[in-house]
């Protein structure tokens, strides 16, 4: 099975960790996160891998670029942790 480790690129030097406000969140992660090759993943069935879900922002905007730059066929994420909330 191939792995792609470089298809998804994060150009963002910013930390969003004390950004709350989902909106300029959202903003700041478009702008950050690219993809090397966008026909890499043409007709592919893609799993996108993250070490943590915080908020679900960087995969739902990488998920999209996914779906809408690269027209992938479709995209499972799997993550390894989840931030607790003290909401």
């Amino acid at each position: 099975m191939p792995v792609l480790t470089d298809m998804l690129i994060n150009n963002g030097n910013e930390e969003l960790e004390g950004i709350t406000d989902p909106v300029a969140r959202d903003e700041m992660l478009k702008d950050a996160l690219s993809l090397s090759g966008p026909d890499r993943g043409a007709g592919k069935d893609i799993l996108l891998i993250d070490d943590l879900y915080r908020s679900g922002s960087t995969l739902r905007i990488a998920t999209d670029m996914l779906y809408h730059e690269a027209n992938a066929d479709g995209v499972c994420v799997l993550t390894m942790t989840k931030t607790r909330s003290t909401r």
